[in-house]
């Protein structure tokens, strides 16, 4: 029944056949019908599911010795779509059967003129698919590749497939492709090697191949910015190496807040590269910036995406140590003396509140709150980070460190008091615009909340002192 049925199909290239084809079988039919193999509708027959005849089609047709190519290219037979998944079923069921003989069947399927080409690019297309593809049927396809309208195709066989990603690096064809006089050649590889299933489960292996060739040129520079335009760079050390030497080298001073968004998922999933390169992407902006204020600059937009900073609150102390350097040395780098002696910066950090949008305001927000993390989950960590930062006279740096001190009110009563006092000009910090309540002074008012109901006798009597001593005009 299965036989007669399958045959008739193909032979009229339809998924359902007249019932009496089945005259001779008709108790077998009944019995197959009544478990659901067969339905059977008025006056015709068909198997119960589509993949069950090109099953039953690739069993009996292998059994058979047939050949795909004598089936396509028969007299009177039109390559149409039906054939397709007859094709696909043919080659799997061969490939596990008879490797040699479905190598032999590949090689002149894709290789007759005769075959029409949409056979010839499901033929591709399904291996692309297979999860282990073999060195010898990219040895097939390699010999291939000179047909014209093929080998575009045939460079797809590899697309964001980490299977075919190691087939080609063991047969050489990666190095092959990058070391081409073919510039397209070489961007088809690059972009290949980009894509983030490759970049996820390869990253070591795709570094190697990058840094082996990687120079500073224009072209280079080009190439690895495609290389990384998805944002995949955080799934090897090696990687993502190649990635700091590269922005630090001013490779990406170009981009803009919405390429960089591409990022996003580094930040959620390795924060702690993500901190590191924040960190190196300030020192840039610092760097480049003729001012020394890497916020000056307009042509980035505004740098990184906010949502990408706090993404990196996760991975707190992480944030601090690798963002809290580049911030001071920013801050010392835009230093002014005010005409009344008194040394400032001109980050123009924490003047207001609002919601942070811009990578601005982003990245001061989410170093306050990881400090403030810190000096309640970890305050000898906090110790030891701003320890060397205590002597700077910057208000960016005064707010940084009282707001994270006055986190932990009952641990850093003192240290936050004592700072405060230690410039009696601290106790009028507080923002130039507000949409609430009163920001003059609330900076300092806020340390003051915190502290007073556990600091010492001592500071408590001399803050006493300093407040009452302060101009009127001062005092909120």
């Amino acid at each position: 029944v299965i036989d007669a049925v399958t045959k008739w199909l193909s032979d009229h290239q339809t998924l359902s056949a007249p019932l009496d084809i089945l005259d001779a079988w008709q108790e077998d039919s009944r019995v197959m019908a009544s478990q659901c193999l067969l339905v059977i509708d008025d006056q015709t027959c068909r198997f119960f599911h589509e993949a069950f005849f090109d099953y039953a089609f690739a069993r009996s047709f292998v059994a058979g010795g047939g050949k795909l190519c004598t089936l396509l290219l028969s007299p009177n037979q039109e390559q149409h779509l039906f054939r397709r998944a007859q094709v696909r079923q043919v080659l799997a069921y061969q490939r596990a059967r008879d490797f040699t003989t479905y190598l032999s069947e590949l090689r002149e399927l894709l290789g007759n003129h005769g075959v029409r080409f949409h056979i010839k690019k499901l033929i591709l297309d399904w291996l692309h698919s297979l999860e282990q593809p073999t060195a010898d049927e990219w040895r097939v396809l390699q010999g291939l590749e000179r047909e014209a309208k093929l080998s575009k195709f045939i460079r797809l066989v590899p697309h964001n497939s980490r299977a075919w990603f190691n087939i080609l690096l063991q047969a050489g064809t990666w190095e092959a492709w990058l070391d081409s006089n073919d510039d397209a050649l070489v961007t088809h590889a690059i972009w290949l090697l980009s894509l983030p299933d490759v970049m996820k489960a390869a990253s070591k292996q795709v570094a190697a191949l990058i840094a082996a060739r990687m120079d500073d040129s224009e072209v280079w520079r080009g190439r690895f910015i495609n290389l990384t335009s998805f944002g995949d760079v955080h799934y090897s050390r090696e990687m993502f190496d190649l990635f700091l030497r590269a922005l630090r080298a001013g490779w990406f001073d170009v981009a803009h807040e919405h390429w960089w968004s591409r990022f996003l998922h580094m930040a959620k999933e390795r924060p702690d590269l993500g901190c590191e390169f924040a960190g190196v992407f300030l020192e840039r902006l610092t760097a480049s910036a003729q001012s020394g204020n890497p916020f000056e600059l307009t042509d980035r937009e505004n740098g990184l995406p906010a949502e990408f900073m706090h993404e990196l609150e996760n991975a707190p102390e992480e944030l601090a140590r690798k963002l809290l350097p580049p911030v001071v040395a920013a801050v010392q780098r835009t230093q002014i003396t005010e005409e009344n002696g008194e040394v400032d910066d001109q980050m123009g950090a924490f003047f207001s509140l609002h919601e942070e949008h811009d990578f601005k305001s982003a990245l001061f927000g989410s170093l306050q709150r990881a400090l403030g993390r810190l000096a309640v989950e970890k305050p000898q960590v906090l110790d030891q980070l701003v320890a060397p930062y205590e002597s700077l006279p910057h208000r960016t740096i005064a707010v940084l460190l009282l707001g994270a001190w006055s986190e932990n009110g009952a641990n850093f009563a003192d240290k936050a008091l004592g700072y405060l006092l230690q410039s009696p000009h601290r106790l009028t910090l507080g923002y130039s615009m507000w949409s609430g309540g009163d920001g003059r002074n609330a900076i300092a008012r806020g340390v003051i909340r915190v502290a007073a109901p556990h600091c010492s006798d001592e500071n408590y009597r001399r803050l006493e002192e300093v407040v009452l001593a302060l101009d009127r005009k001062s005092v909120v």
